[in-house]
């Protein structure tokens, strides 16, 4: 009987990121996309960045075994010197504004935090996401955050399940049933 060869296990080498509110879930992010690989990734918040990177880190594994997800990032500043990856796209607007007709494997919010703006992005989106895709919210912790994702869950008539880590300023999970 042949010993299998055991398949490299990916990881984020996290000493390539600064400190940041977003450090700690920075490893979910790109374990996500590793294991999901997604077409799409739909990012609403660029800021400094990190999430940013921590995508492009995932997408670069991916593409060494033939896959080339996408990475579109939205923010109403403008975070153009972020990410330095040439296959990555970054739209400067308001991301309510936005028209985005593809499918989304995975949503990633980060934005303004306001009870209002969220549920939009929520209602905005959620549709486009594709069954078992997944919406990650940063700063669950912020109660306007936590609440809209609450107001949004009981007000649609989509099913998802929602996981919440409540480390580092918290990471809400949003997984789209089939």
């Amino acid at each position: 009987m042949e010993t299998p060869i055991p398949t490299q296990v990916k990881k984020l080498d996290l000493s390539k990121f600064k400190p940041s509110d977003i450090v700690e879930h920075l490893g979910y992010l790109y374990d996500t996309v590793i294991e999901m690989r997604p077409k799409t990734i739909l990012e609403l918040g660029v800021r400094g960045g990190e999430s940013t990177r921590a995508f492009v880190e995932a997408i670069k594994d991916l593409e060494l075994e033939g896959l080339a997800p996408r990475l579109i990032s939205v923010d109403i500043m403008d975070c153009r010197g972020a990410c330095n990856y040439p296959n990555w796209i970054f739209i400067n607007g308001d991301d309510r504004a936005f028209q985005f007709m593809s499918p989304i494997d995975i949503l990633f919010i980060d934005t303004s935090h306001e009870y209002a703006h969220t549920i939009q992005e929520l209602n905005i989106y959620a549709g486009a996401v594709v069954p078992y895709g997944k919406i990650i919210l940063h700063d669950t912790e912020i109660k306007e955050v936590y609440e809209a994702i609450q107001y949004f869950l009981a007000h649609t008539n989509m099913r998802f399940k929602f996981e919440n880590k409540e480390n580092c300023n918290g990471l809400g999970t949003l997984t789209k049933s089939g």
